[in-house]
């Protein structure tokens, strides 16, 4: 559970938003990027954060014919 008084980091926009890569249309174009939450998560040591991304790159991020 979050701690109350727990830290939060706030960042403003870093990628070009109109860019075709980042047009999915199951997220507003206010959220982070499935891509960018993929990459942060992969890179964890954290075996739940190694399967959330997974999850995201299967459901997001995944070419498919």
């Amino acid at each position: 559970m979050p701690k109350e008084e727990g830290e939060i980091e706030v960042l403003k926009f870093f990628w070009e938003k109109d860019h075709p890569i980042f047009k999915v249309a199951v997220y507003p174009s206010i959220l982070v990027p499935p891509i960018l939450v993929y990459a942060e998560l992969i890179t964890s040591e954290d075996s739940r954060d190694i399967e959330t991304a997974q999850r995201i790159f299967d459901e997001y991020i995944q070419f498919t014919d």
